[in-house]
């Protein structure tokens, strides 16, 4: 890149000098609308607290399915943001132009056969429910050569690939931008991992300190898209990690067993590794009126092994125990919800008897997923097998004057952190236990009404969070210019 890199946004100083800057290379980031993109958009004001204004290095907003630009407002005086375009490949246009050649076909296909029998379209239009959408890690290292694991590696390649690409470009935007001087340190922020690569880069590029920061582990993920579910991705990511976290000045994990599952494969990092959850926001939750309909509610993504059916399974007993009505109790959910294995949402529930109980609402800005939350009374996290992780809606759902039913393995980094807390936690197969805390908990609300935030855990506040964050930045840049300072002055007497 010859030329120097202008931000696509940025706030004003507000005239209060700044101690330095930091550098933050994360694909998500404002005005995308993951959940990815949340935990900087608030750490970024815990570092303007501390006194330092911020470079953002992210994914073009040109890119984003759903930019959300209303997550830009807020962002402290002195933050500018600079966008990379994803890492786009030639193959990339070739797939899409047979994709499209192969959706318009289908499209006439259907189309025959619906003319043919206008009376009844029948299996022939629908979509059949398609193979696992996901794999756990030990049965994905287990697996042997077959032709489908042959084309999940292609593109296990190609999505590395592309990462790695988008690496490059930050990688050189963030150089362009470190060279203007001031800054104290460079943080890369991952999935994806690959902007580690280029946070490494950059940082010894300009012998600045590295961090770490991984909200989720990457040679230990715990899951994989079918797609990509192969054994040569966990080698291709256990040889990118160990190029970047070993040299790494601080590394961050989102859990304490995934720190601990980390120190295992890198036991020289143990005194520069540490743990900082997502967190919950000091913020007022809308207010909603409730009447004496019983919502169970869930905000996000049904992916991978976030199963359903057993919630639904539960839920059915209580309405046939009470006979009730969709007036009496439901369960609805918002975000990319629209399906599971191939069959609708609102299919699996008519399996299970729940016919009008359970209704689907598509992705909103957050504000209005807070207002769809704040009319529930009770919010539910679906089950995962990835122990290590804990869902950052955990951690919203603490604010609400709502239960938290929690579908978790005992021994998980969810179940460990809520096991002090008022949440109903429940094993994912144990659709009896379920029933009986959905039923034990429509009863109190037809009682008594809604809590007040019972699984609220203050430690869990995201300004605990950033506190142990920063606190271990400054300690580890006050090292870092002491060991600075020590080089200087052994080479400053000659005795090197």
């Amino acid at each position: 890149m010859s030329h120097r890199p202008e931000p696509f946004f940025s706030v004003p100083h507000d005239g209060a000098p700044a101690r330095g800057r930091l550098l933050l290379i994360s694909y998500h980031f404002p005005p995308g609308g993951s959940a990815g993109a949340l935990r900087w958009q608030r750490l970024t004001d815990y570092a303007a607290n501390e006194g330092w204004a911020l470079d953002v290095v992210t994914l073009d907003p040109a890119d984003l399915r759903r930019p959300d630009r209303t997550r830009l407002e807020g962002l402290p005086p002195g933050t500018r943001v600079f966008k990379i375009p994803g890492g786009k490949m030639l193959i990339d246009k070739v797939e899409q132009a047979i994709w499209n050649s192969g959706t318009r076909l289908l499209e006439a296909l259907r189309r025959t056969v619906s003319e043919a029998s206008p009376g009844d379209a029948g299996p022939a239009t629908r979509s059949a429910p398609g193979r696992v959408q996901s794999i756990g890690r030990e049965e994905i290292l287990g697996l042997s050569w077959t032709p489908r694991v042959f084309v999940r590696s292609y593109y296990a390649t190609l999505l590395l690939r592309r990462d790695r690409i988008w690496a490059r470009k930050a990688a050189a935007v963030a150089t362009h931008i470190l060279a203007e001087g001031g800054h104290e340190a460079v943080v890369s922020c991952g999935p994806p991992h690959a902007g580690h690569l280029a946070g490494a880069r950059a940082a010894r590029r300009h012998r600045l300190p590295h961090v770490v920061d991984m909200r989720d582990p990457w040679s230990l993920v715990e899951r994989m898209p079918e797609v990509v579910a192969t054994p040569l991705y966990y080698r291709m990511a256990r040889r990118l990690e160990a190029s970047v976290v070993p040299d790494a000045s601080l590394v961050v994990c989102n859990t304490q067993p995934a720190r601990d599952a980390l120190i295992q494969i890198y036991p020289a990092i143990v005194d520069r590794c540490i743990t900082v959850m997502n967190g919950y926001d000091d913020e007022v939750m809308p207010s909603v009126p409730r009447g004496r309909r019983f919502l169970l509610a869930y905000a996000g993504s049904i992916y991978l092994d976030r199963d359903p059916r057993g919630l639904f399974r539960a839920a059915a007993r209580l309405v046939r125990e009470r006979n009730l009505s969709p007036e009496d109790f439901g369960i609805e959910f918002m975000g990319n919800a629209g399906t599971y294995n191939g069959l609708t949402l609102e299919e699996l529930a008519g399996k299970e008897g729940l016919d009008g109980f359970v209704e689907v609402h598509p992705a909103r800005p957050r504000a209005e997923a807070m207002q769809f939350l704040a009319g529930a009374a009770m919010l539910v996290s679906l089950p995962q097998d990835s122990h290590m992780a804990i869902p950052s809606k955990i951690f919203e759902y603490m604010c609400f004057d709502a239960w938290l039913l929690a579908l978790s393995e005992e021994g998980s980094a969810t179940h460990q952190l809520l096991s002090d807390s008022g949440a109903d936690l429940v094993a994912p197969d144990d659709e009896q236990g379920m029933a009986e805390v959905i039923r034990r908990r429509f009863d109190e609300y037809a009682d008594k009404g809604p809590p007040k935030h019972p699984a609220l855990l203050p430690r869990c506040a995201r300004a605990e969070q950033a506190r142990l964050f920063f606190d271990a930045l400054h300690q580890m840049l006050a090292e870092s210019n002491l060991r600075v300072a020590d080089s200087a002055a052994v080479e400053g007497s000659g005795l090197r």
